[in-house]
């Protein structure tokens, strides 16, 4: 699925800041990775440019959708900005791998960013081809370029805090963009090397229990007060230090593991060679922490979840399903016609009687221009299209409303709809006869 905004126009010297956008209830999704817009910015200064070419990176801003004022109101106080930008390492193919992502959490004074403040050493380490070749697996990397100005710290046991769902949306919205067969969401890693970014990255890492693999930091250990602001539900947690460590270091951690233990969690110290300038350079380190999944299951258990209509990605925060008679098919689950590649689709193992659909369902009402693509691309030709199929909408998944019928020609249908309370999109067979229901994709192009 793809969310585009229009018009927009972002000019970028300096972290751009917006408006805050509104709580949690209202609505639900936000820090869960939409709604929103990644741009590339590729005019930067000579050095900026230089720098990110030596680091083999590219340099993102992500802007969440606006709201109406009166929610945004409510939270600009403690989020100041409704943008944030991150440095992105992503191989030249990444085809449908299913990557694992590494997502380190980088401050930034005065929102301003340099080229001395690109992690070179990071990214220089995820490229080296000696790295993924001892490996045997390419993976993704982004830094959080977040200004100081924002406070991940959480007042409230469990609450999530205005700039983590920023920064929660813009990870998982960089996740969507790279599409579900691009990155493996039960392998997302949370990395701290800024020394003046571990606390808050931890913030971070323990107002999303179960959502990430691993949480790492280097050479110094998160303030175990941290965890006076959690529920209890913490996952595992990783110090990679230097072999020169001080005693002072290790009596730092015995306290961090006390407290860690308590709320059982797992705490685990990995050391490495102090000579080394670049700790990441090391296949048995990154080995190890690829070994670390989310749900537990390994790396080989994932793969079957991909476009299980069960157990839908939380990346796209949409669910799609269908009616029970339509079998699934195995690589065409309903799932992959959201997934923003316009090359997946989901296509039903038996013909399809009248009535029967495909559905998707928003976690918050969509807004703006919905398109519906059926039929499949071959050779920039569409196939296999077969009608009568129409468009209905709903708010509540039970009262039904017709928007238009799937043109035979095109192969698609667009409806625009501002009004704010459309939850459901099904694309439903009128048809007299049995026909093979084929859904390509599903595009959301919102409006500011």
């Amino acid at each position: 699925m793809t969310y585009k905004i229009k018009p927009l126009l972002l000019i970028f010297v300096t972290l751009v800041f917006f408006s805050a956008l509104a709580n949690e209830e209202k609505p639900s999704l936000l820090g869960n990775g939409f709604p929103g817009i990644i741009k590339n910015i590729p005019e930067t200064t000579p050095e900026m440019s230089s720098a990110l070419l030596e680091s083999g990176s590219r340099l993102y801003t992500y802007t969440r959708s606006q709201i109406a004022p009166e929610d945004a109101r409510l939270v600009e106080a403690t989020c100041p900005t409704n943008s944030i930008s991150f440095i992105a390492h992503e191989p030249q193919k990444i085809g449908k791998r299913y990557l694992p992502l590494i997502v380190e959490f980088k401050f930034v004074l005065d929102n301003l960013l340099s080229p001395d403040q690109i992690n070179k050493n990071l990214f220089s380490a995820i490229e080296t081809k000696k790295l993924t070749k001892q490996l045997k697996k390419d993976f993704v990397a982004i830094s959080i370029l977040a200004p100081k100005s924002l406070n991940f710290k959480s007042s409230n046991k469990g609450e999530r805090t205005e700039p983590s769902k920023l920064a929660m949306d813009a990870i998982m919205c960089y996740c969507r963009k790279l599409g579900v067969s691009g990155i493996n969401t039960n392998q997302i890693f949370i990395v701290a090397e800024d020394k003046n970014a571990i606390d808050n990255a931890l913030d971070f890492y323990i107002q999303y229990p179960n959502k990430f693999s691993l949480f790492i930091s280097k050479d110094t250990i998160p303030s175990p007060s941290r965890f006076n602001y959690t529920k209890g539900d913490i996952d595992k947690i990783a110090i990679y230090h230097s072999s020169n460590a001080n005693p002072a270091f290790f009596r730092e951690a015995e306290s961090f593991k006390y407290r860690l233990d308590k709320l059982g969690g797992n705490f685990e110290l990995i050391k490495y060679d102090g000579a080394s300038q670049n700790p990441w350079d090391n296949p048995d380190f990154i080995g190890w922490m690829l070994t670390h999944t989310t749900n537990g299951l390994g790396i080989k258990g994932n793969k079957k979840n991909v476009y299980d209509p069960q157990n839908p990605s939380f990346i796209n925060g949409i669910k799609c399903s269908t009616s029970e008679e339509i079998l699934p098919q195995k690589k065409f689950w309903p799932m992959a016609a959201a997934d923003g590649n316009e090359k997946t689709y989901f296509q039903s193992a038996n013909m399809v009687k009248q009535g029967g659909w495909w559905m998707a369902e928003f976690e918050k009402p969509i807004c703006g221009r919905v398109t519906i693509e059926c039929g499949i691309l071959k050779r920039k030709t569409l196939q296999e299209l077969y009608g009568n199929m129409r468009v209905e909408v709903s708010s509540d998944g039970v009262k039904w409303q017709s928007k238009g019928i799937i043109s035979k020609k095109k192969g698609s249908f667009s409806f625009v709809d501002n009004s704010k309370k459309i939850k459901f999109v099904r694309v439903i067979s009128y048809s007299q006869q049995e026909i093979r229901l084929i859904v390509r994709e599903i595009t959301i192009e919102e409006q500011l």
